[in-house]
């Protein structure tokens, strides 16, 4: 069994999120330097945070609306109720992910 077998697709979200926000907050900032310790702690501890944090949270928001729409579903047509569940799980993937680069954007500012 690999890493990519035990990391989920929530956690790969967000811990891209924290990445890329970090890379482009390091880059941009002329204060911030890649070789600090700030720079280490923020791409090592704060990946694997945002990774759980934001991985969890997204799995367990996208199981309780699919379970709610399953519970109270608005059509009785089973194919749109599965489209409806996959456009959720859709918006709320961007939503973990747009959180995840705010919430590093800060961090990555903070540290400023």
């Amino acid at each position: 069994m690999g890493l990519g077998e035990l990391v989920t697709p929530e956690a790969q979200r967000a811990a891209l999120a924290w990445l890329i926000s970090g890379a482009f907050q390091f880059a941009s900032a002329p204060e911030l330097s890649l070789a600090s310790w700030e720079a280490l702690l923020f791409f090592t501890l704060g990946t694997f945070l945002a990774a759980v944090g934001f991985g969890w949270l997204e799995r367990l928001v996208t199981r309780a609306a699919a379970k709610l729409i399953a519970r109270f579903p608005l059509s009785g047509h089973r194919p749109a109720e599965a489209q409806r569940v996959r456009c959720i799980g859709a918006l709320i993937a961007f939503s973990t992910f747009a959180t995840a680069f705010a919430c590093a954007s800060e961090v990555a500012r903070s540290i400023q």
